[in-house]
């Protein structure tokens, strides 16, 4: 078959190669259309690291089942599928529940030793694959991938209707990002971005407003008196990355970078803290006085984010709130999963001499509806009320706690 090979920096080769064998529970895929993604521009050019040449990159893929490796019974030759890249170990709690591409262990469709779709054929394991509508082209099947995440993280956390959303880069990802957001029915879509004909483009997919950050200023253009306020997740890993995108991320007028590393990377966090006017934030995953001591003492964090539920409780969140009051810390407390928590929260924060935000959990479980009667609600000026009843203010649901009952 033939196929464009990787063969070294910014050098792609036609060349003629085996036919991959499917092997147990495996399928081969008959390539119709494959999406060309920037990280495979990148590697090529030698910016990013994804394997060494010679390869086959290519892991936005659609095309028919040609063949079916033993054991594989699920798909038929013939089939229209669009392939699913990620490759977990199938055995962790990610790969059971259907998140492999969470997994510690994953590999990847396109990155060594996965040879990927820039090829005439290309293999894969037959759980990967899924059933291409009749009414969807092999090129539309081929870029989903650079959709389904956009919309999926829209979908996961929902998009209320008639309000705006802000969206940062307009390449693929942007562009899906808009169009899913205005179907979900925002009311107003804003993109900003520095290239100006991506940003038509961008108005033709449904934005309501463009800015450009090359020759405008993005937070006077929006008119807004808010901040931007990032929340890394404990992603970062590089402490010399994450100086140079906190010092990118001034530009902008970033206001704060929340969970930049693992709440134990305290020489990381005291580094980056130290070389940017950005707000460092942390300590919603620690649970002792001694870990928040840490933080303090070695100048880690600008802003402190107790979560109530794991500190050790309104008495330890005290406790910790008048060590930060000495030292000049800002606390803004961190609540996620239940109205329980949440009243138990709005609490606390009342009590804080300088309480500037509440971290307010949006995400929708069974746990966050069902555990209490009193459901609290972001009002449409950004405020959340704290119940003036006596207590926390708010009424449990004894059926539900039943119900979710865990006996140790």
């Amino acid at each position: 078959m033939k196929a464009a090979v990787w063969t070294g920096i910014n050098q792609i080769e036609i060349q003629e190669v085996p036919v991959p064998e499917p092997g147990p529970g495996e399928v081969l895929v008959k390539v119709r259309s494959a999406g060309v993604c920037r990280t495979d521009l990148e590697v090529v050019a030698g910016k990013f690291n994804y394997g060494r040449p010679p390869h086959i990159l290519g892991h936005e893929i659609a095309g028919e089942v040609a063949a079916l490796g033993k054991g594989a019974a699920r798909r038929r030759v013939g089939e229209r599928v669009v392939v699913e890249t990620s490759i977990g170990c199938g055995e962790c709690p990610e790969c059971r529940r259907g998140d492999r591409h969470l997994c510690g262990r994953m590999e990847e469709i396109g990155s060594a030793p996965h040879q990927g779709g820039y090829a005439q054929y290309v293999k894969a394991p037959e759980g990967n694959l899924v059933l291409i509508p009749e009414n969807v082209s092999f090129d539309e099947a081929g870029i989903v991938e650079s959709v389904v995440c956009p919309v999926g993280g829209l979908m996961r956390f929902g998009v209320r209707f008639g309000e705006t959303v802000l969206v940062y880069g307009v390449g693929p990802a942007g562009a899906a990002f808009i169009q899913g957001a205005k179907a979900m029915g925002a009311g107003k879509v804003i993109a900003v971005a520095r290239n100006r004909e991506r940003l038509e483009r961008a108005g033709k997919m449904g934005a309501d407003l463009l800015i450009c950050s090359e020759t405008e200023n993005v937070l006077q253009a929006l008119g807004w008196d808010k901040y931007l306020m990032i929340d890394v997740g404990m992603k970062w890993t590089d402490v010399k990355g994450a100086i140079k995108a906190g010092k990118a991320m001034e530009e902008y007028g970033v206001h704060w970078i929340e969970e930049p590393f693992s709440p134990d990377s305290l020489d990381a966090y005291a580094r980056l803290a130290a070389s940017t006017s950005i707000h460092i934030v942390g300590g919603e995953e620690v649970g002792t006085i001694h870990e928040y001591l840490q933080l303090l003492d070695k100048n880690c964090v600008d802003i402190v984010q107790p979560d109530l539920s794991r500190c050790g409780g309104l008495t330890v969140g005290r406790k910790l709130a008048d060590i930060c009051e000495r030292r000049h810390v800002t606390v803004v407390p961190h609540a996620f999963k239940t109205h329980l928590l949440m009243a138990a929260t709005l609490q606390f924060t009342a009590s804080l001499p300088d309480a500037w935000y509440l971290e307010f959990c949006e995400q929708d479980t069974v746990l966050r509806r069902e555990l209490t009667s009193t459901l609290f609600e972001v009002d449409s000026d950004g405020f959340v009320s704290i119940p003036q009843t006596p207590g926390f203010g708010i009424e449990l649901d004894w059926d539900a706690l039943e119900r979710y009952r865990v006996d140790g």
